[in-house]
């Protein structure tokens, strides 16, 4: 069940990026359910309540935020990506900006 439950609420994730207009309904969904699966495969015996799952969810959103948009695609290079727009390590905006007229 543990297996299964993980890989449908993944691709359920994935589908929800898809409807935002984040990503394609292929890369979506099938990226979702690869996650939802390896969180499940990981961390699912110790995620035990909705309390230990939020805090395991959280912390492996931002193990996979360090290894993509902050460790991995930055090394990779650009991707094709508006890289203009957007900021260095994935959301972290540091250049510096004008102060606007008083």
């Amino acid at each position: 069940m543990g297996i299964a439950s993980g890989l449908v609420v993944g691709c359920l994730g994935g589908a929800v990026i898809w409807a935002l207009g984040l990503a394609s309904l292929l890369t979506g969904v099938v990226l979702g359910g690869l996650y939802g699966l390896l969180f499940t495969l990981l961390v699912g015996r110790r995620a035990g309540s909705p309390g230990a799952g939020l805090l395991w969810g959280f912390g492996y959103a931002f193990l996979l935020w360090l290894a993509g948009p902050a460790g991995l695609f930055p090394l990779l290079g650009d991707s094709g990506a508006a890289s203009a727009e957007v900021p260095a390590m994935g959301m972290l905006d540091t250049r510096p900006r004008p102060l606007p007229p008083a």
